[in-house]
């Protein structure tokens, strides 16, 4: 009798088991024919509000629970056409054995490109399918694009929840050029965060019209002498309006408040305006301008076009001999205008005006530039290393216009125009180019910021 009963409890278990095995293993016999491929494709764009087409083949998994593995996925909707390598969709058996096609609380998007419209950011912050669902992306590229505007963020590996139809939270890993960067969104909160570069900012109240934006930067930035930023301020956008007013602006070498705003009232131009008090450009060394010069500054204009107004008052330099400066620079495609760079002093003056275009292969500097003193013999005094200098000024209040172009990757100058108590001929201002390049520059850039070699021309 036992051994009976023994005998139908293993048969029992045995056909569960193989019964099991069977409804698991029964989707790796299901032929994805046409219709089914449309019946997927209906599914996901319903959910996603994209266009979907695959491509690719579609494959039944276990890793380690029922998945379909979808190869090859075209996502399309007005400018925005993404291909996805694949997307993985945990799946009921049962449902997929009776030809209904659903899926559960997880999507994979695994490889590829997705783009986003930002015009169309709605349709990606709110999905009505979404109740309760998790987004896994894998090695995606991202693109979001903006009118003729766009950016790219590389790499990112992230988790986002929906839940009531929209994001509740984002964690995500990504690349933006080379750094990596995490980044974190929670009840209407998005921080972007580097420790490789100290750097991290915050956006809170993300969905309001006004939003509050925090800054923070603790590493060598592309501009000379600056390590340290912080920055708190406001924004608030209108479709392509919008308006920056900082609460607070500081950096380790000065601080102030600046406005950035672009609208109607500036003709839909950017234009950033700063003021700041008591810079101190004394950590600014002429090895970091060559390095700004050379290739940061155009780095920046191609990021955007606007117009950028900064004043320093009350500056502090090594040799003290300016107290103000302004800095009136236009971005535009790529080349940057000087529009009016000046330092000044109560007895001394610098205004440079020019262009900044790449040419081939040259970085060039079409420049203007007016010098004007009431007292040579003291900057003399202050900057010259031989006093003996001042035994060969002969006039102590001097002006100077000069014109030119500047190669900066080459660090030549050749002067056009110059005049100094008297117009230049041709052969003086050839005479002045020779001198210029072989006494002041010397075949770096940086002996051009350095006003103490100009007195070798004396």
């Amino acid at each position: 009798m036992e051994k009976k009963k023994l005998k139908r409890l293993l048969i029992s278990t045995l056909i569960i088991i193989f019964s099991t095995i069977l409804y698991i293993c029964a989707p790796f016999f299901i032929n994805f024919d046409e219709a089914k491929v449309t019946n997927l494709e209906n599914l996901l764009s319903k959910s996603i509000k994209y266009r979907v087409s695959i491509k690719g083949g579609i494959q039944y998994k276990l890793k380690p629970f029922p998945i379909i593995e979808i190869s090859e996925v075209h996502l399309a909707k007005e400018n925005e056409n993404s291909i996805l390598n694949k997307i993985i969709l945990r799946i009921s058996i049962l449902d997929l054995l009776k030809k209904k096609y659903s899926y559960k609380k997880k999507i994979i998007f695994d490889g590829g490109e997705l783009i986003v419209d930002l015009n169309n950011l709605n349709d990606v912050l709110f999905i009505n399918n979404f109740e309760n669902q998790k987004i896994i992306f894998k090695n995606l590229s991202l693109k979001f694009f903006s009118n003729k505007q766009s950016f790219n963020i590389d790499q990112i590996n992230s988790v986002i929840i929906y839940y009531d139809r929209k994001i509740k939270k984002i964690t995500a890993h990504t690349f933006i050029g080379e750094v990596p960067f995490e980044i974190t969104f929670k009840n209407n909160q998005l921080d972007l965060t580097s420790n490789n570069i100290g750097f991290n900012i915050s956006f809170k109240n993300l969905f309001d019209q006004e939003k509050d934006l925090k800054f923070t930067y603790n590493d060598q930035t592309i501009f000379p002498g600056i390590n340290e930023i912080f920055t708190s301020f406001k924004l608030k956008n209108d479709g392509d309006s919008f308006i920056f007013t900082s609460e607070k602006f500081q950096t380790n070498l000065f601080e102030g408040n600046f406005i950035a705003e672009k609208s109607n009232k500036t003709n839909n131009e950017i234009i950033i305006k700063g003021t700041f008090e008591k810079a101190n450009f004394k950590k600014i060394y002429n090895k970091d301008l060559k390095i700004f010069f050379e290739k940061n500054l155009n780095k920046l204009s191609s990021l955007l076009d606007a117009r950028i107004i900064l004043i320093f008052n009350k500056i502090k330099t090594r040799k003290k001999l300016f107290d103000n400066a302004k800095f009136e620079i236009l971005f535009q495609k790529g080349d940057v205008i000087f529009e009016d760079i000046t330092l000044s002093s109560d007895k001394t003056k610098i205004n440079i005006k020019g262009r900044n275009i790449k040419y081939q292969k040259d970085n060039l500097l079409f420049y203007n530039i007016f010098f004007e003193t009431r007292d040579l013999r003291e900057i003399c005094e202050i900057i010259c290393e031989d006093k003996s200098y001042n035994d060969k000024i002969t006039n102590n209040e001097i002006k100077i216009f000069s014109k030119g172009i500047l190669n900066i990757n080459k660090a030549k100058v050749v002067v056009q125009e110059n005049n100094f108590i008297k117009q230049y001929n041709d052969n003086e201002i050839k005479k002045l180019t020779n001198s210029l390049n072989n006494n002041v520059i010397l075949g770096k850039l940086e002996n051009l910021l350095n006003l103490a070699k100009y007195f070798n021309l004396l």
